[in-house]
């Protein structure tokens, strides 16, 4: 049988097949079945057909319930057993922040500068929410504690004087243990602008100065500043301001801290 270019006829048992001989580099040759190599078949792709539409009904009914879930609003955190330090809980503002985490199951701490105030208020909520211990055990055992049955504390303190509070954050590091959540409630109208700029601005930042560090060791902090009046006086609303700024800040280097 005569080969014409590198095709071949071959018949066997009265069936013909057209092959290729197909030269390899090492000389070899190699037998190519071309009677098989046909388009895919129909049911091929209805199989491949449906299992595509299948992943874009899957995708499409994933995206509707992200887009659902995104407008729900999201349910409170739980804060039982979160331990709460208040600056400025004299303050009717202060007193009221005190007495909505008292309620929530919060171990609140009271900071202020009246001290007959702000023993009064811890002395009416804890006989209100809670039973007070005399706190005997370790510092772990104390956090277990507060958890299980929270109280309510008192302490007085020189709001501006940046070293009065430095000694209070020490102190409530001793006896209490860490805190979760930390609230500074503090701001005076009808002062000249140093003074307004001390109790407004200054005991914002010195408070959180002195506690921020042993917050850092808690699983989930929050720093909330508010300001207990309103006033229209520019010193007063520069240091409302500037207190603003002051936590956008926080929470910026916070994020690149923890990120």
């Amino acid at each position: 049988m005569n080969s014409c270019s590198m095709d071949y006829v071959i018949g066997i048992r009265h069936n013909i097949h057209i092959c290729n001989w197909v030269k390899m580099p090492e000389n070899e040759e190699i037998l190519i079945d071309k009677t098989n190599m046909g388009p895919p078949s129909a049911k091929l792709f209805l199989y491949l057909s449906i299992e595509f539409l299948i992943a874009i009904a899957i995708s499409c009914f994933i995206s509707i319930l992200g887009l659902i879930k995104s407008l729900l609003p999201k349910p409170p955190r739980d804060l039982n057993g979160n331990v709460v330090l208040i600056v400025g809980a004299a303050s009717t503002l202060g007193t009221s922040l005190v007495d909505e985490f008292a309620k929530r199951g919060c171990s609140v701490v009271c900071v202020d500068e009246v001290n007959d105030s702000v023993q009064q208020i811890a002395s009416d909520l804890q006989s209100r929410y809670t039973d007070l211990k005399e706190d005997t055990e370790t510092s772990q055992e104390k956090q277990d504690e507060l958890r299980k049955n929270p109280k309510i504390t008192a302490y007085q303190c020189n709001l501006l004087n940046h070293n009065g509070i430095h000694d209070i954050a020490k102190k409530v590091k001793n006896e209490i243990g860490g805190i979760d959540i930390l609230v500074t409630c503090v701001g005076a109208a009808g002062q000249d602008i140093f003074d307004t700029a001390n109790t407004t601005l200054m005991s914002h930042y010195w408070t959180i100065l002195a506690f921020l560090p042993s917050m850092l060791d808690r699983e989930r902090v929050h720093i909330v500043g508010v300001t207990p009046v309103v006033s229209n006086e520019d010193a007063y609303i520069g240091s409302r301001t500037a207190i603003a700024s002051t936590y956008c800040f926080l929470h910026l280097t916070m994020n690149l801290i923890c990120n």
